[in-house]
């Protein structure tokens, strides 16, 4: 398998992937986006996320022998690491690592050139509001559309995109 540093991710129609300071996803995410990333997420060894994702997830999250979760927060002292869960405000530099989110996580994962892959679930709905795809600007990433399909018959699209950064 190749080496890769995958983002995934979930937006609405107009690119935003909250609804407006709503953290969590899953009230409006369709539930064949949910089965893929749990499926993405039970293959995934190492899987980095930010503090607000984690805060979300970390009910759901199971611990699996041989499993990392990464949690970047600028306070990681205000954490506990475990052999599970490791807290740091440095960016993890590993192969074939899985990137949850935010917006945030996703940004500075761009601008430091680590994504090689990037799953976007596009669920159709607007919101007007929330944050967006990618908080701050990034210039010199180029994506190559590799693979879309229709999820369901509301018309959520998963995109595969292969990520291309200009020198």
């Amino acid at each position: 398998m190749a080496e890769e540093v995958t983002l995934v991710m979930v937006m609405s129609v107009d690119g935003r992937v909250t609804r407006g300071d709503e953290v969590d996803v899953r009230p409006w995410s369709s539930r064949e986006d949910q089965e893929h990333f749990a499926v993405l997420v039970e293959a995934a060894e190492v899987i980095v996320m930010g503090r607000k994702t984690y805060e979300v997830a970390k009910h759901l999250m199971e611990h699996k022998f041989g499993r990392v979760r990464i949690v970047m927060t600028r306070h990681p002292e205000n954490y506990n690491d475990n052999k599970w869960v490791k807290f740091t405000n440095k960016i993890p530099r590993m192969k074939n690592m899985l990137v949850v989110g935010g917006s945030e996580v996703a940004a500075i994962f761009l601008r430091e050139k680590l994504i090689t892959r990037l799953l976007v679930t596009v669920e159709p709905v607007v919101f007007g509001g929330g944050k967006n795809l990618l908080n701050g600007l990034i210039t010199g990433v180029n994506l190559k559309l590799e693979k879309f399909r229709q999820l369901n018959d509301q018309g959520t699209l998963l995109l595969e995109y292969r990520v291309e950064y200009e020198s």
